[in-house]
């Protein structure tokens, strides 16, 4: 679990951390066949790997990040666990672990949190509304098999910056192997 918590430590610092410069302010699809997914981005992602070190073996986080105007984040990360690594586990517990660790490496605080039960149509996850240093930030956490996505807005709290975070959000989907 304590991976786990540094993954989304590390997620959401880069989050609330400095800002990069996007190549356009309007939202465009991006696709990963790597990471199985799209989602629209505001601009070009900067695309980035980093090895952690886990009890469980080493792991490598991937992160997509661009910005809106300079000041709105917005970072997709995932990484795999070892196969066996999550076997019996409790994806509630995993997903609860991540999401103590990455509030916890902020200093925020969840002010809203909407778990998704795994069925058919979805899979284990979590909504979260997380304030940092006094602007919200939108989360959703998704756990794919071994492979846990984490997706970011940071808003700049003007108005309609949650609405772009949600649509953010909203526009991730896995795709096929």
């Amino acid at each position: 679990m304590h991976a786990l918590r540094t993954i989304l430590g590390l997620s959401l610092a880069l989050v609330a951390g400095r800002v990069i410069a996007a190549d356009n302010p309007e939202f465009k699809p991006f696709a990963s066949k790597e990471g199985r997914f799209t989602i629209s981005f505001p601009g070009k992602p900067e695309v980035s790997s980093s090895t952690i070190k886990a009890p469980i073996g080493d792991m490598e986080l991937h992160v997509f990040r661009a910005t809106r105007g300079g000041k709105e984040s917005y970072t997709l990360t995932y990484n795999d666990y070892p196969p066996d690594s999550l076997k019996g586990a409790d994806s509630d517990k995993i997903l609860d672990a991540a999401r103590d660790g990455g509030v916890g490496t902020t200093h925020g605080k969840v002010t809203k949190e909407t778990k998704i039960a795994k069925s058919d149509k979805n899979l284990p996850s979590r909504e979260l509304e997380i304030d940092i240093q006094g602007i919200t930030a939108y989360a959703r956490l998704l756990l794919a098999g071994n492979r846990l996505y984490v997706i970011m807005a940071y808003p700049d709290g003007s108005g309609g910056s949650a609405s772009r975070a949600k649509q953010f959000l909203d526009s991730f989907k896995l795709t096929k192997e």
